[in-house]
């Protein structure tokens, strides 16, 4: 773990720099001079050790562990049992991803973030390079205005967006990525895209009069409508036993369906008044339903949510300000508590459920009205959101797929 001393802004981004300065000692003549037993890292190795003709390729002062030392990565002076990780979690770090807009963040079991968005070249990704910083990918030359994004349980990315009447999705595969536009379309209104853990996609969108489920069966996409009833947005989630859970702005109004042996049911959620801006919904692992909404009060708006076991909805306000934005998003972490992030005058706000309400804290000044939230198997908080750019914020450990210190993890 590192000690951070100081910090600076370049280009952008605040960039720390860590304290504990390390001396390497020459290696020893002998097992003797290193202590006898040649697994304190710098040391020479044990007797019943390989024979090794450089014991330390990379000249880091750690011999391999092959070599009977404890460098887990010999080809690489940056690991080795005394480097530093990215950092601890715990404190809200942010980083520019690139420039675009409408960014999408999941997260996967590997804990590494992927920010999709779009610019006007096309829809990219973009992930954690081996400098470990986000280094981008085109993923398909098309004029989009909405990026959403889900991971499959092998990690298998999917990319959802939006382009006119056209709604199209990418996938990653071993030889790059295919794409494919659904049968249905858009209304080029919000939509929204989960895969399950039969690796099978489930889409929602608004199209024509109705809201739409779409579904990726063994390659071939069949659609099926949610209900007709003029639909403006909407939001899906995996409950257990991937049953699907969809909600939406139609008609006016927040409504709410499940899908039950194959049939869908729909129903109003009533939260009071005001007119609905956007919606998104979570489940946890527990099956209660939790649906965030942005609504507008006359000259005021509001930000509040709306949670059920099956039993009735549980309306709670989150926060209310004529400064809010039109943009919400939901998520569930391991221990079932709901995080939403929502922008207010400016600020990124991240807020909470306990069992007492809605607590809220700003992590970001000066930010867009688009963001998008996620949450690691651990249950760090990753946000994506747009400004002039798009910009990565995470209160969790700066992670980039490399174990540097040769502990097991990549923390």
């Amino acid at each position: 773990m590192s000690t951070w001393m100081a910090g600076s802004w370049r280009f952008g981004l605040f960039i720390l720099a860590a304290c504990g300065a390390r001396a390497v000692d020459p290696l020893p003549a002998s097992p003797d001079d290193a202590g006898g037993t040649g697994d304190d890292g710098g040391g020479a190795p044990d007797a019943g050790a390989p024979l090794c003709p450089d014991p330390d390729v990379d000249r880091d002062g750690y011999h391999a562990i092959e070599c009977g030392g404890l460098d887990c990565d010999d080809s690489d002076d940056r690991t080795h049992p005394d480097a530093s990780e990215g950092g601890g979690g715990g404190i809200w770090r942010r980083e520019l991803v690139a420039f675009g807009e409408d960014p999408a963040v999941v997260v996967g079991a590997d804990f590494l973030p992927h920010v999709f968005f779009h610019s006007p070249a096309g829809v990219y990704v973009a992930s954690r390079g081996e400098s470990g910083l986000f280094e981008s990918d085109r993923i398909d030359a098309f004029d989009t205005r909405a990026v959403e994004a889900g991971l499959g349980p092998d990690g298998e990315a999917h990319a959802l967006y939006v382009g006119g009447s056209d709604l199209r999705v990418a996938v990653e595969e071993a030889g790059g990525w295919t794409h494919e536009s659904l049968p249905v379309g858009s209304n080029g209104s919000s939509a929204a895209i989960v895969v399950d853990g039969d690796f099978v996609a489930h889409a929602a969108s608004c199209h024509g009069d109705g809201t739409w489920h779409e579904e990726d069966s063994g390659g071939d996409w069949e659609a099926e409508s949610i209900e007709l009833l003029p639909c403006d947005a909407a939001s899906i989630a995996l409950g257990p036993d991937d049953g699907l859970h969809v909600a939406t702005i139609a008609g006016g109004a927040l409504r709410y369906a499940a899908r039950t042996d194959g049939t869908w049911s729909a129903s109003p959620v009533e939260t009071g008044d005001g007119d609905p801006l956007d919606v998104a919904i979570a489940v946890g692992a527990d099956g209660v339903v939790t649906i965030v909404e942005a609504v507008t009060i006359g000259a005021s708006r509001e930000v509040r949510s709306a949670r059920s076991d099956g039993a009735g909805w549980t309306v709670e306000s989150i926060a209310a300000s004529p400064t809010l934005e039109d943009d919400v998003s939901v998520a569930i972490d391991p221990e079932g508590t709901p995080h939403a992030v929502y922008v207010d005058a400016g600020d990124l706000v991240h807020a909470t459920r306990s069992e007492t309400g809605w607590s809220s804290e700003p992590i970001v000044n000066g930010v867009g009205a688009r963001s998008s939230l996620a949450i690691d198997p651990e249950g760090w908080v990753h946000v994506a959101y747009e400004v002039d750019a798009v910009y990565f914020v995470s209160n969790g450990p700066r992670r980039d797929g490399i174990d540097r210190n040769c502990d097991g993890r990549d923390d």
